[in-house]
Order: structure tokens, then sequence, then C-alpha cells
């Protein structure tokens, strides 16, 4: 709840540096006028709020209110006014009626327009320093899942990330292991979920590896890190495997191959995800035996659109179960927030972009 608050005051900020920094004042628009245009914009994104909503946010955000109005007295005479108007923002970035279930995981795998990828810090060139430090911002922002690629030729930096010693499929090397174990262990001690990717798509030299390989990477994975993880998934956009222009004289993995990486993570007896390049091909992941489809949707920019692509999905899941993953390119926006609450209102298990309001 008093993260809620922290949302409120944060918003309340942020509309008194727009009234105090030359942008508008207060006499030029009123309030009232500033808090119609809050509704308005809102009522853009497809969010409309109820008078509960907004008392609510109100209610929560108040110790905070009264220690700023403390220290600032001079604002004392539109505060209310300037409360409701970052209320209205709050509540319609974190759709406060929504209630997430208890012992869901949320996972905030980019940051920084997508600058900054989590996946990537078992990236032999990744800093350790920077990995701790990312490690506690990632509690901070409220996440209790972290993802990481365990074999990574070029998709986003630092990479590559491999336990392979000179080439890819070639010997195991035993310090990078120690070494991407060791982080591994750094964030379940923090307390974070453990769900271990397989091969990005955007890794040329894995693409075309033959069926061969890529069982012998998985059964790899297994034994050397299985103790670790708490879940898995297939890939990175594995439909992608072969079918870029680039990978077209390479091998492309076919259904029952992918079954078959799928099957020998299965038999670890935790749960695995497969992740293809869009949400509708769900198609594909019923085929492929995961007992989670990891879906991504793409950039949205309403919440409607994650309403309608949810529906979408549970008219088609089946048994899947599905995790909300790729749907902004910052896990910590407001529209992130807001994406990620709605679909775990829709049925979501859990989220790997941004995480739902509490």
């Amino acid at each position: 709840m008093k993260d809620t608050a922290y949302l409120v005051i944060g918003t309340l900020i942020m509309v008194l540096l727009m009234l105090c920094g030359g942008c508008v004042t207060v006499p030029d628009i009123g309030t009232q006028a500033l808090a119609d245009y809050a509704r308005v914009r809102l009522a853009d994104y497809d969010v409309t709020l109820t008078e509960a909503d907004v008392n609510e946010a109100m209610v929560k955000a108040k110790p905070e209110i009264d220690k700023l109005l403390a220290s600032f007295p001079v604002l004392a005479p539109v505060m209310p006014q300037l409360v409701e108007l970052a209320a209205l923002i709050t509540a319609g970035q974190t759709n406060l009626t929504y209630q997430p279930p208890t012992g869901a995981l949320y996972a905030g795998f980019l940051q920084s327009d997508a600058a900054i990828r989590v996946m990537n810090k078992l990236s032999i060139n990744a800093n350790a320093a920077d990995r701790s430090a990312l490690l506690k911002q990632q509690k901070v922002f409220g996440f209790n899942q972290v993802l990481f690629f365990l074999a990574n030729e070029g998709d986003g930096g630092p990479v590559p990330t491999t336990f392979y010693r000179d080439a890819w499929f070639g010997d195991i090397d035993p310090a990078k292991v120690a070494m991407m174990r060791a982080a591994i262990t750094e964030w379940k001690a923090a307390g974070f979920a453990v769900e271990l990717w397989g091969i990005a798509d955007d890794s040329p030299a894995l693409s075309r590896a033959t069926p061969e390989q890529l069982k012998g990477f998985y059964d790899a994975c297994v034994e050397h890190f299985g103790d670790l993880a708490d879940s898995w998934c297939v890939g990175l956009e594995i439909d992608e495997w072969g079918e870029r222009w680039w990978n077209q004289l390479w091998h492309k993995p076919d259904m029952k191959i992918i079954q078959g990486c799928v099957e020998i993570l299965k038999a670890t007896g935790k749960p695995v995800a497969i992740h293809l390049t869009k949400y509708d091909k769900i198609n594909l992941a019923l085929q492929s035996g995961a007992d989670t489809f990891n879906a991504q949707f793409g950039w949205f920019s309403k919440v409607s659109q994650m309403t309608d692509a949810m529906a979408w999905i549970n008219a088609r899941k089946g048994n899947l179960r599905i995790v909300a993953c790729e749907f902004n390119r910052d896990s910590t926006t407001p529209l992130a927030t807001a994406l990620a609450t709605e679909a775990m209102r829709c049925g979501a298990a859990g989220t790997q972009t941004g995480r739902p309001a509490k």
C-alpha cells in the first residue's frame, strides 16, 4: 500500500514542477481545469476512474502529502486540487481497483528504454558490481523474479553469454560455469525466483546449430544449472531460428526439435516456458509441449491493447499458463505498470517486463 502513496506523491511533485517550472501556472488555467485535463488525457488511454479509485489513492498518500505540506506551507491554498490531480493520474496509471494474487512472479528485464537488459547479466563481459547494484534496484522496484540468458551471441549488450570455452557448442569452461553459478546464487539468496533462458534469436552461430548440438546445449544447461533454476524458457523468439534472411542457409529447427528441447527441460520437474516473436503464434506454443507461454506483445501504448490481446489469448490458450512478457521498453514506467496490471487482471499468471500495482 505504501508503494501507491509514493506513486501519488511522486506524481504530485511532478505536477508541482510543471506548475513552478514555467510550463503553466495555476492562475493561467486554474486547478480545476488541470484536473479536467487529467481526466481527458486518461480517457485517451482508455482509462476510466471511479470516485473510489481517486479517494483510495488520496487516502494512501495522505501521510506523505502532509509531510510535503509541512515543508512547503505556501502550497496550502492549492494543495487540495493538486492532490486530486496527482491522485487522478496515479489511479489511472496503476488501476488501483485490482489486487494481484499472492505469490505471482514479476520480472523487469528491460529498463532505460531497453538499454539495460537484465537477461544479459550472466555475460562474461558483465560487471559484477553493476550486476549487484542492479539486483538492489530491482528489489526497490518490487520485482521478485529474474530472467537470465545461458547463451546469447548478439541480442543486446553485453554479449556474448556462454559457458563454452572457445567456440559455441565446444568444450565447457568450468570457470565460466562457476562465474555464472555465483551470479545466479547471489540473486537467489536475495529472494529472486530464477528463470533460465536458452538461446537468443539474434545469435547466428547458435541459430544454425544441428539438432545434436541443441540437445547437447540443453543437456548441459540441466547438468550445470538445473539445481539453480526455478523455471526454464526455451530460447528467445525461437520461431526466428533460421527464419531471418541472414539465417536462410542455416539450420532451421522444426517443431520436433523444439519439442525435444522442451522435453529435456521438463524432465527436471520444473516449469518450462516457450517464447515466440508474437502472442498470436500461440499455436506453436501449444504444439511445443511447454507448460507456459511467455507471450510477447510489442510496445503497447494503451491499456485497451493489452485487454484485447489477453482476450484473444484466453480464447485459445487451452491449458497453457500465460505470462505477459514484452509490452513496454522500460519495466518501471507508469504505462508499464498499467499494462502489467491489466495483463494480470485479464488472467496472466505473471509479468516479465513490468509489475502490477499493489
